[in-house]
């Protein structure tokens, strides 16, 4: 799940739940990156939507849908495979992923029933609200993870020392073993802090002004380092070249200017890499053109070179085979064995190629080599 289709999903939600500033609707979801973006609080704000988050590590519990639909769903999709599989016209036959629709359309109305979804909210105490539904033994942590506590949290903790919930560790008598207390079961090991610590989520109430302000100002953080110029690979003679000249532009400081450490010529590339395909140049590529794109990554930009397949959609998109270069000759580039295509924005195309006409064998005209040089651009 990603934002943009959990936000075509809220809008679905809206369409049918139909909610107003006099019957707001309450949406309870787990804490899904894609699920407490500033995009999604924003839309359900101005929507009457009043989103409210599980508690972490409860969604087996609390999730209606795992606790009384899931489960059917699996039952009787695993039921129509065994079918489909019995059935004399399939024989021989080897099911794949289209023939999985046959299999939910068989699924789904029987494990999706109104009684099945009423009981998930009723075994979770969402509807009718049962607070008490949930008996103290499911509190209580799983015995190969269960650990004492260490001294610190020993003398700030206000239940005493930890006790063992393993009813066989402690045997009313002492005469009677079972065979885990011979050979109990291993415990895992405590668990180590890395240098990223998890942060700690609880049940929020996200829509509430209070709670969607850090994801706010979050975002409005992300959004200024996006306007911050970013390093991008870049293209010279040789790759040594190449890599001194990213050195130095990484080791510009805040009181330096780009301008004072480049050259001419190195700051009309750089310009060059920053800017992309005209309207019209847009407009014109068409399926089988050759293009060269940017694609942002976590630190700096990266270039490929690639085939287009679909023309521009309405989104602005066009569905592009990614090309790899040649491990033999440097400057030539190959299709990958299976497809690579992927969805590239018309805002990332930097230039339209021409491939050069090859000559020789079969074997040696394999593969793409371009009159713009950018050996040392693409990946």
């Amino acid at each position: 799940m990603t934002t943009q289709n959990f936000l075509r999903f809220l809008d679905h939600f809206k369409n049918y739940a139909k909610p107003s500033a006099e019957s707001p609707v309450l949406l309870i979801l787990d804490n899904h990156a894609s699920h407490v973006s500033s995009e999604v609080i924003q839309f359900c704000k101005m929507n009457n939507i009043t989103l409210l988050s599980f508690p972490p590590h409860c969604s087996h519990e609390m999730q209606p849908l795992d606790k009384s639909v899931y489960g059917p769903f699996q039952t009787f999709y695993d039921q129509s495979v065994d079918l489909w599989c019995k059935d004399p016209l399939n024989a021989g036959k080897q099911m794949s992923i289209h023939t999985i629709p046959l299999m939910v359309s068989y699924a789904f109305p029987k494990a999706f029933t109104p009684n099945n979804i009423f009981a998930g909210f009723r075994s979770t105490g969402i509807y009718p609200l049962d607070p008490n539904v949930f008996p103290d033994h499911k509190f209580a942590p799983t015995y190969s993870t269960n650990h004492p506590l260490l001294a610190q949290e020993q003398a700030t903790s206000s239940n005493g020392p930890d006790q063992d919930i393993n009813p066989s560790a402690n045997p009313t008598s002492p005469t009677l073993l079972s065979p885990k207390d011979l050979r109990p079961l291993a415990r895992v090991g405590v668990r180590k802090e890395g240098i990223r610590k998890r942060k700690a989520v609880k049940s929020t109430i996200l829509t509430l002004t209070p709670e969607k302000r850090p994801v706010m100002a979050a975002r409005k953080n992300l959004e200024t380092q996006a306007l911050t110029p970013k390093t991008l690979v870049y293209s010279s003679d040789s790759d040594s070249e190449a890599n001194d000249t990213l050195d130095k532009h990484l080791k510009t400081t805040d009181n330096e200017e780009i301008e004072d450490i480049l050259t001419d010529n190195e700051e009309d590339e750089l310009t060059a890499l920053s800017s992309t395909l005209g309207e019209e140049e847009i407009n014109a590529l068409q399926p089988g053109d050759f293009i060269f794109f940017r694609c942002e990554g976590k630190k700096s930009a990266v270039f490929y070179a690639g085939m287009i397949k679909e023309s521009l959609d309405h989104e602005g998109d066009f569905e592009v085979e990614y090309l790899k270069r040649s491990d033999k000759q440097r400057n030539k580039y190959i299709n990958f064995k299976h497809e690579e295509i992927w969805s590239v924005n018309r805002g990332q195309i930097i230039k339209k190629l021409t491939k050069k006409e090859s000559s020789g064998t079969a074997r040696t005209k394999a593969g793409h080599v371009f009159n713009e040089d950018i050996v040392n651009l693409a990946n």
